[in-house]
């Protein structure tokens, strides 16, 4: 799945006006949060939710792309 995931959000960078070394790292970036949020809180478990959002943000001189990952997770004690 995380293919389709990295897919994706490449095509809304490079559409965002990102450039090719941007979309790269932007990609990058969220697929090792996906990963890790799999991996550590997770436990592996492929086929459990994250909820991924992305919005832009423009400034004068710059756009910025903002991402926020939700994951349900518990911590047994």
């Amino acid at each position: 799945m995380l293919c389709v995931v990295r897919n994706a959000l490449g095509q809304l960078a490079a559409t965002l006006g990102f450039s090719e070394p941007e979309c790269h790292a932007v990609v990058l970036a969220v697929d090792e949060a996906l990963t890790n949020i799999i991996r550590h809180a997770y436990l592996g478990d492929e086929e459990r939710p994250i909820e991924a959002s992305f919005r832009r943000i423009m400034c004068r001189t710059m756009v910025r792309a903002g991402m926020l990952l939700k994951s349900s997770w518990k911590i047994a004690v």
